[in-house]
């Protein structure tokens, strides 16, 4: 039970710490660079706001954005900036197969 409930709090540490890195690319990015930081950071936080509400169709939705802007944000950042969105893709990948909802 404790090791669950500490395993989600790293999770969630890491999703947030990919958030708050987009919306710093979101603000210093040009072009489609900033687009694509935008867009992720608003699909987690939508991702975020289906598991508080429990609303699976949106939780799919978020996740199919944060699986495709994430890939494309791996594929554009340079170096080790690729960790933080490949965190999100697996956000993204967990939100499409509702493995959050499993034991609601």
């Amino acid at each position: 039970m404790m090791l669950d409930l500490l395993i989600g709090i790293v999770l969630a540490a890491l999703l947030f710490a990919a958030f708050l890195w987009q919306l710093y690319r979101a603000v210093v990015l040009k072009g489609v660079g900033r687009i694509i930081a935008a867009g992720l950071c608003v699909a987690t936080v939508l991702g975020m706001v289906s598991l508080s509400y429990l609303m699976p169709f949106l939780a799919q939705a978020a996740g199919i954005c944060c699986l495709i802007l994430g890939l494309v944000a791996i594929w554009r950042d340079p170096g080790w900036a690729k960790l933080l969105p490949l965190v999100q893709v697996a956000f993204g990948i967990l939100l499409i197969f509702g493995l959050p909802f499993g034991s609601v």
